[in-house]
């Protein structure tokens, strides 16, 4: 059965990078050390921001941006309901309202939905979480427009999305904050949890980098409130600066292989989320199947083809949050219709060519 993802097959971590994770650990600095101050420049660099700031998770970045703001408690944060929970949990950690829109059919948010959502509700919007989902970035100018109109913070949420650019310019550069994850199985990934937040805002950056680190402005001296113990650790960055400079070529690999894919499923009239252009990073393999998941699933499987569902049940839905006067239809109806199949750089010729038949062979039953 070829897996949804395989981590063991990271040939990049050869001899080289375990001598010099030895080298780390002799040294016995763990915490704020060089490698955590050259994956930040690194990343600032290629992302196009004046600061980098590397955090415990893309959860952890999160809910820092959203301390960072000092947004009013109770103020409404415009987010889609299709993306995990990630943005939700932040929100609420934060005292704040999430305010759900719906998606277009690629799963990002949709401009007219955002518009809608902002003036059909009585809760104050004072901020946007926008996902670039799936390895996507198709909105950005439009949802910054947006933003800027309406006197709206834009945190853009690229943990699936590094190296993504819309109309050029790169996800992660143009909000007052964004976000990232590193968590091992994005197309940047560390070898345990990490996250990063970027920001060209000086004096948010300087609040930042206080409260993931207990609010203290100089050791043991607490300068401002809610700070939280979430900083990233010398081991994960020396693993996120190892593997930064080969970012490119494995994004074009995986590309490749989705283009691969997106043929296949074609011939049997289904729809891989993507295009083959610089707004994409193919960060996941996602097929749209149009009603018939359960079907495309068995055959799959019985094919030698792992599945999976990113995500199965939109935030508004979950048990925890659940809100009966909300219908985002298409958010709902692509939790039922998505389906994940193998998308990683590891992936052999034999598998992709696996995959691909398999895809084809779904045009006999569909």
């Amino acid at each position: 059965m070829i897996p949804i993802n395989d981590l063991s097959r990271s040939s990049d971590l050869d001899s080289n990078f375990f001598a010099g994770l030895k080298e780390l650990i002799d040294s016995g600095q763990f915490i704020n050390g060089k490698y955590t101050n050259f994956f930040e420049e690194s990343l600032k660099n290629l992302i196009g921001t004046d600061f980098a700031i590397g955090v415990s998770s893309g959860t952890a970045a999160l809910d820092l941006a959203l301390n960072a703001l000092d947004l009013p408690e109770g103020s409404g944060v415009l987010l889609a309901a299709n993306a995990g929970g990630y943005a939700r949990i932040a929100i609420e950690q934060n005292n704040l309202i999430p305010i759900y829109v719906d998606v277009d059919d690629n799963g990002l948010i949709g401009i007219q939905e955002l518009k809608n959502s902002k003036f059909n509700t009585s809760v104050p919007a004072r901020a946007i979480v926008v996902t670039y989902l799936y390895g996507q970035c198709r909105n950005l100018i439009e949802v910054k427009r947006f933003a800027d109109e309406n006197k709206l913070v834009l945190i853009e949420d690229c943990a699936q999305s590094i190296g993504a650019k819309s109309a050029g310019i790169n996800a992660g550069s143009v909000g007052e904050i964004s976000t990232f994850s590193f968590y091992p199985t994005k197309n940047l990934g560390a070898i345990g949890d990490a996250g990063a937040i970027l920001t060209s805002n000086p004096s948010l950056a300087k609040k930042i980098k206080s409260l993931k680190q207990y609010g203290w402005d100089a050791k043991y001296n607490v300068a401002i409130k809610n700070g939280d113990n979430q900083r990233i650790d010398e081991i994960q960055a020396f693993a996120l600066n190892w593997r930064i400079s080969e970012l490119e070529n494995k994004t074009l690999i995986r590309k490749t292989v989705w283009g691969k894919f997106n043929s296949s499923a074609a011939k049997s009239g289904l729809r891989m989320i993507g295009e083959f252009d610089d707004s994409f990073v193919a960060h996941l393999g996602i097929i749209d199947c149009f009603g018939r998941r359960e079907v495309v699933k068995e055959f799959l499987n019985n094919a030698g083809v792992s599945t999976d569902v990113h995500y199965p049940i939109p935030d508004h839905k979950q048990i925890a949050w659940s809100v009966d006067n909300i219908h985002l239809p298409e958010t709902e109806r692509q939790a039922r219709d998505f389906l994940t199949i193998p998308l990683f750089v590891g992936l052999s010729p034999n598998e992709i060519s696996q995959i691909c038949t398999a895809l084809e062979g779904l045009a006999k039953i569909l």
